[in-house]
């Protein structure tokens, strides 16, 4: 916007100071209009990029046109992707020189629309990748050592005087999480030495 923006700018000081001379405004008027059709992109005829322009006051428009506006062009496009920018009136010899310019940012909004879902694919493929890796390392080191430990307190509620190989089971979890699986493991055996067999409904 604001290359637009100080394009009409200029176009407005050249308006002024073309005064009556057609030729130069119309030159003038051709070049911002292929400037704006570079600018806007491809410069299709469907889709151009500036659809009206307002040179005022109003001359030379039987030798030179210069105002122009694309009624059907306008009416196809949506008021949120229409854009005028309006120079401030300058008064000379009793004339007011402005230059009113309206831009069909379509193209942009469409770009803009396009980078908001790639975004969002990617922002819906990170939480899904995050979640997964959340999901495993809480199974890894949070689920699999307290569903381990269940297992052990079980095995020994319904057996409490077999001597299990507690050794051979899978060891899960960090530090921590083991430990506190090595002292259950010595708890269950200093309450089979402890009770005994007369204990052992005591136990499970």
């Amino acid at each position: 916007i604001d290359d637009e923006k100080d394009a009409t700018l200029f176009l407005h000081d050249i308006n002024i100071e073309a005064g009556l001379d057609c030729n130069f405004l119309g030159r003038s008027v051709d070049n911002f209009r292929s400037f704006m059709d570079q600018l806007g992109g491809d410069g299709s005829l469907e889709q151009p990029f500036l659809v009206a322009l307002d040179v005022s006051p109003p001359r030379c428009e039987e030798s030179v046109p210069i105002n122009f506006t694309n009624e059907d062009i306008i009416a196809g496009i949506r008021d949120e992707a229409l854009r005028t920018i309006s120079t401030n009136p300058v008064t000379v010899d009793g004339l007011d020189y402005s230059v009113a310019a309206t831009f069909n940012l379509t193209p942009y909004m469409e770009q803009q629309s396009t980078a908001g879902i790639y975004l969002m694919v990617f922002v819906i493929f990170m939480l899904i990748t995050l979640s997964s890796q959340f999901t495993g390392d809480a199974q890894r080191l949070v689920l699999a050592p307290i569903e381990n430990m269940m297992a052990i307190v079980n095995m020994v509620a319904e057996d409490p005087l077999e001597d299990f190989d507690f050794k051979s089971m899978p060891r899960t979890g960090d530090y921590e999480t083991h430990v506190v699986q090595l002292a259950i493991e010595k708890i269950t055996a200093l309450l089979r030495i402890g009770f005994g067999v007369a204990g052992a409904e005591i136990i499970s």
